[in-house]
C-alpha cells in the first residue's frame, strides 16, 4: 500500500481536505435521499433519524475506525471514536443556530429524544467503567466489554422500537400537523421516480463515504506524525471534526424541513452506533484488547460526552424557548464546554 508518509506535510493536507469535502457533499445528497426514504416507510422521524440517518453518517467513522484498527492504531482509533461524539453533540449548537425565534430543544416536543439521551449515557457510563477497571478476554482477542456493549445496542434499539410504537406520554402542543406539511413539500421531488432506484443511490453515495473515509484516517495519521502533534489530539479534533460532517450536513437539513425531533435523534443515534462499532473494531485490532489501550484523553472525553449530553437532556425537559444570539442556552454550554474540553485535552 501506498506509505502517505512519503508525501510531504501539505499533500496529506490537501488530500484530507479533499476528503472531507468529499464527505460533506455525499453527506447532504444521502440526507435528502434518506429523509425520501423516510417518508415512504411510515416511521417516525425519531426513529428513522436514531436508526437509518445516523447508520448512514456513521460510515466515515465506519471507514476510519476499522482502517486505524486493521493499521494497529488504536490509540488514534479510541480517541477518534470518543472524540466524534462529544464533536457530534457539539453539532447540535451548530444546528441550533440555523433556527430563528426558539431554541432546538424547545421545537423537539418528542419524548422519545430524552429516553435515547438517558439510553447513550447509560452506554457512555458503561463503557467509562469498562476503560477504568479494564476489559477481559471473551474468546481470541475479543473482549467482554466490547461485546457487551454491543449486545446493550442491540437492547436499546428494541426498547426505542416499542417505545416509538407505544408512547407513553408526549408534549400537550405538538407541531406534527406542521411537520408533516413541510414533509409531503419536501417529498414531492421525488415524485415518479421509484424507490429502488433512490435506495440505489443511496448505497453509491455510501460507497463514496466509506471509500473517503479511509483516505480520511490514512491522511489524518500522517498529519498527526508530521505535525508533532500526537495521535491523541489530532485523532479527537481533526479526524473527528472531519467525520462529523455528514451528521452536520444531515441535521441543518432536517432542521431546514422542521424535522426537529430527527436532527436530535440523528446525533444521538450516531453517537449510540458509535459505542456499538467498538466491537467490530475490537474484532479487526489484533495487537490484544481494544478498550485496554485507553488513555486518559479516552477517560476526559467518555466524561465531556456524558456532561454535554446531560446538558441536552436538561434543555429538553426544561423546554427554554428564549435564544442568545440565535441560540439556546443549553447550546451555548454545550458549545463553550466543547471548546473548553479540546484545550484541556491538548494538554494530556
Amino acid at each position: 500500500m501506498f506509505n502517505f508518509l512519503a508525501l510531504p506535510l501539505l499533500a496529506n493536507l490537501l488530500i484530507f481536505i479533499i476528503a472531507s469535502t468529499v464527505v460533506w457533499v455525499s453527506g447532504t445528497k444521502l440526507s435528502i435521499y434518506a429523509d425520501a426514504i423516510s417518508q415512504r416507510t411510515g416511521l417516525s422521524h425519531a426513529f428513522m433519524g436514531f436508526l437509518l440517518l445516523a447508520t448512514i453518517t456513521e460510515l466515515p467513522e465506519l471507514a476510519t475506525n476499522t482502517t486505524g484498527a486493521l493499521r494497529g492504531e488504536a490509540v488514534l482509533v479510541l480517541n477518534s471514536m470518543t472524540g466524534g461524539i462529544t464533536m457530534q453533540t457539539a453539532v447540535l449548537a451548530i444546528a441550533d443556530f440555523t433556527i430563528a425565534g426558539a431554541s432546538l430543544t424547545y421545537l423537539a416536543r418528542k419524548s422519545i429524544n430524552i429516553l435515547q439521551g438517558v439510553l447513550l449515557i447509560t452506554l457512555l457510563a458503561i463503557l467509562l467503567v469498562i476503560t477504568i477497571i479494564g476489559d477481559i478476554p471473551l474468546i481470541w482477542h475479543i473482549g467482554l466489554g466490547s461485546t457487551l456493549l454491543f449486545v446493550i445496542y442491540l437492547m436499546v434499539l428494541f426498547l426505542l422500537y416499542n417505545y416509538n410504537k407505544n408512547r407513553k406520554w408526549q408534549v400537550i402542543d405538538p407541531i406534527e400537523v406542521e411537520e408533516k406539511k413541510i414533509e409531503n413539500i419536501h417529498a414531492d421531488r421525488f415524485e415518479g421516480i421509484p424507490t429502488k432506484k433512490i435506495w440505489y443511490l443511496i448505497a453509491l453515495l455510501a460507497f463514496i463515504i466509506f471509500i473517503s473515509g479511509i483516505f480520511l484516517v490514512i491522511s489524518a495519521e500522517s498529519i498527526a506524525q508530521q505535525s508533532g502533534l500526537g495521535t491523541h489530539f489530532i485523532g479527537a479534533t481533526l479526524l473527528a471534526t472531519a467525520t462529523s460532517l455528514p451528521e452536520l450536513s444531515t441535521s441543518i437539513s432536517a432542521i431546514r424541513l422542521r424535522a426537529y425531533t430527527m436532527a436530535i435523534s440523528d446525533i444521538i443515534g450516531s453517537n449510540t452506533i458509535m459505542l456499538m462499532l467498538i466491537l467490530p473494531v475490537d474484532i479487526l485490532y489484533s495487537d490484544g484488547l481494544l478498550l485496554n489501550q485507553a488513555g486518559k484523553s479516552v477517560l476526559f472525553l467518555l466524561s465531556v460526552g456524558i456532561i454535554l449530553t446531560s446538558i441536552y437532556l436538561i434543555g429538553l425537559i426544561m423546554r427554554n424557548r428564549r435564544t442568545y444570539f440565535r441560540m439556546g442556552i443549553d447550546s451555548w454550554a454545550v458549545l463553550i464546554l466543547f471548546i473548553l474540553s479540546i484545550f484541556i485535552l491538548y494538554q494530556l
